[in-house]
């Protein structure tokens, strides 16, 4: 509340890092992002717009949370052809990249769980702890970097989704968190939850496989 119109003075007081959007963003955009559904909410609600103040905590889901402020807004407007065709011309090389790229990437994943060899530019590595890997990806592709581990000590390899492009993930090694206890518990509940994800349609599967389903209907009414 202090720093209601100016989130710059709200980062520095708490410590938090400030993350500009450099270009304007449409609520399409912010969708085909796939920005968080919670902060899209915020984001573009009138009142957001109007006051042009620093929002309450948005929770984004994995222990994550948001704190935007809108800073300038412009009306809508309907661009004509030629203003919109090299706009679409980008949306589609985009679109069609995008298919050749997850294509290739799920090829490239294929052959490394082989064990075959892939002519790949890797980054240089670098560590990741749960936290930052919670506030830096959506949460399917979270599940999936923590579902892959070195073995026999070889890389794990892993591709990640709901990301703006695939990327391909090699696990070195997987480091001690003895000094964060939190963790373990946090680890524990996604890991279980995904773990009973997958038995409960194990087990669906499998009634599915003994009983013969029936479709039907059934009337309704209020009469005792």
């Amino acid at each position: 509340m202090k720093h209601g119109s100016d989130i710059a003075a709200v980062a520095k007081e708490t410590g938090l890092k400030l993350q500009p959007v450099g270009d304007w963003v449409s609520e399409a955009q912010a969708k085909s992002a796939q920005m968080p559904e919670a902060l899209q909410k915020v984001l573009f609600d009138a009142k957001t717009i109007k006051d042009k103040k620093v929002s309450e905590p948005i929770d984004v889901g994995q222990n994550t949370y948001w704190v935007v402020q809108v800073k300038e807004v412009r009306p809508e407007t309907q661009l004509t052809l030629e203003q919109a065709k090299e706009s679409v011309k980008e949306a589609v090389l985009m679109t069609e990249g995008g298919k050749l790229a997850a294509a290739a990437a799920k090829d490239a994943l294929a052959k490394l769980q082989k064990g075959e060899t892939v002519d790949l530019k890797w980054s240089a590595a670098a560590e990741l702890t749960p936290q930052q890997a919670q506030q830096t990806m959506p949460p399917e592709a979270y599940r999936e970097l923590i579902a892959v581990s070195p073995v026999n000590g070889k890389p794990g390899y892993t591709l990640l989704t709901g990301l703006p492009a695939p990327v391909l993930v090699a696990v070195d090694k997987i480091g001690e968190a003895a000094d964060q206890p939190e963790l373990h518990d946090q680890m524990k509940n996604v890991l279980a939850k995904n773990q009973n994800d997958g038995t409960l349609m194990g087990f669906i599967n499998y009634l599915k496989t003994q009983f013969k389903e029936v479709l039907g209907s059934q009337k309704l009414t209020s009469e005792s």
